[in-house]
């Protein structure tokens, strides 16, 4: 018995050393934003970047070999023990008070972890995301089907076959319903408080959110994360700087488990439905107007008939009650957790609109917006007080712009947002916290003088 433990260890130590040898060479070469003299010279040939950005296309050259691969394959086989779970069919009131994320995810992440800190990857990091979020975490399978899944990636295709899913979605209906039951006959001895954050990078966010904090992420309405109406694969979301997928590659395992469930069509979409179920002539709007909903983009300036886009904002307004609120708890890179809210708005990336105008068509427009949006917020605020109440103790919201920046939507709404969180948590243990990472409508109108009347936000340092 003794020599089995002896050599097990060994393999371990022999497996740990391949990994070291084959990354050593690029410490140096990451810290003096350099590499390797061969490689370094051809870099200087078709490149003429500096500082970060030379820091990474450096850390994209770095290449994985298939023997690096393979052992890490066997650390995984070894180490991870999959356990069955039923989390699909919890009540919205038990997935809110008891956190509940999947054993095997937390089970993989926390053996993601340990190969980071066995293998020191974290002497890796750049500005963007930890080096093991690429190579050892992400490929781009999607984009290429020569491309070799990392071992995560089969581990987590794994779950969702076994029926092991990231996503639970609840209706605004839902979660409405569930938020007057339990304030009927409640007595808060607390009141909320409200403070404003600003220049807090999403993708560190976990390291001053407290352990549980409700998460608002700037999504799409499928749950994933795009510069455009097309899939993008995680392994992309480094070069988006918005919030949404800053705020998911925290948690980097909880994402590609919704990644692979988008892959074998087993994630819910919040708002197909609703848009499928609006028929123009008898012809679904999708089918109509093919490009008005891609990839979880609603583009409603597609729509070319503003009599057919007024009827569909009488559907969606009709319909509200049975959008989908895609939720996910996660636990972060610390081991804290984070209940994420996925929240998405229309798109207007590539087709201005000047919000000043009130004709018909924008008026359209303004209201889809208005009645898509808003009610998220409503629900976030709902939420954050469920918790509150079932857990007895003070919940934490943070709020970021949904539709603002790059969807161009219209800057007003900002205001009504604001609006119904302050109604619906200004009586109970809640502590809003609003972030402000970009210079935009949204940090315009979390101004004081755009606040709900008699809410007043102290700065967050």
């Amino acid at each position: 018995m003794f020599e089995l433990e002896k050599k097990d260890e060994e393999n371990k130590k022999s497996e740990k050393n391949k990994i070291l040898n084959h990354l050593k060479q690029y410490r140096s070469a990451y810290v003096l934003g350099a590499i390797p003299p061969v490689g370094f010279l051809l870099y200087l040939l078709v490149n003429n970047n500096s500082g970060n950005e030379k820091k990474t296309k450096i850390i994209e050259e770095i290449k994985i070999t298939p023997e690096i691969k393979e052992t890490v394959k066997n650390i995984f086989d070894r180490e991870f023990e999959y356990k069955s779970q039923n989390i699909g069919n919890v009540t919205l009131e038990d997935y809110i008070k008891n956190e509940r994320i999947s054993d095997n995810i937390i089970s993989l992440n926390n053996l993601l972890n340990q190969i980071r800190r066995d293998y020191e990857i974290d002497k890796f990091n750049d500005f963007y995301c930890h080096i093991s979020r690429n190579l050892l975490v992400s490929s781009k399978r999607q984009l290429d089907n020569s491309v070799e899944p990392t071992a995560l990636e089969k581990k987590l295709d794994e779950l969702v076959d076994k029926g092991d899913l990231p996503i639970k979605q609840f209706t605004l209906s839902q979660i409405d319903s569930l938020y007057k039951i339990k304030t009927k006959n409640y007595v808060s001895l607390s009141k909320a408080v409200f403070v404003k954050k600003t220049g807090c990078d999403a993708l560190e966010l976990y390291k001053s959110a407290s352990d549980g904090a409700i998460v608002q992420a700037a999504s799409q309405y499928n749950a994933l994360e795009s510069m455009g109406p097309y899939f993008s694969p995680v392994y992309d979301w480094k070069r988006d700087g918005t919030q949404g997928p800053r705020a998911c590659l925290q948690v980097v395992v909880a994402t590609k488990h919704r990644e692979s469930a988008y892959l074998k069509n087993k994630l819910p979409d919040a708002i197909f439905n609703i848009l499928n179920s609006c028929k123009i002539s008898g012809v679904p709007i999708t089918e109509k107007y093919k490009a008005v909903y891609e990839h979880g983009y609603l583009q409603l300036y597609n729509i070319n008939d503003t009599n057919d886009l007024l009827q569909l904002k009488n559907h969606i307004d009709n319909n509200i009650g049975n959008f989908g609120l895609n939720a996910q708890w996660v636990i972060c890179e610390n081991g804290s957790k984070q209940f994420q809210l996925f929240l998405a708005a229309p798109s207007f990336q590539g087709a201005y609109q000047n919000w000043s105008k009130t004709d018909e068509r924008t008026n359209c427009f303004r209201e889809i917006c208005r009645i898509l949006v808003v009610p998220q917020y409503k629900a976030s605020a709902q939420i954050a007080v469920i918790k509150s109440i079932l857990q007895g103790k003070q919940s934490e919201l943070h709020l970021t712009g949904i539709g603002q920046s790059s969807f161009g939507n219209p800057p007003e709404i900002v205001t009504d947002c604001l609006n119904i969180v302050y109604d619906i948590v200004k009586n109970y243990d809640v502590k809003v916290i609003v972030h402000e990472y970009h210079k935009d409508a949204w940090a315009q109108n979390i101004r004081d003088s755009h606040l709900p009347e008699g809410l007043k936000l102290s700065l967050l340092k």
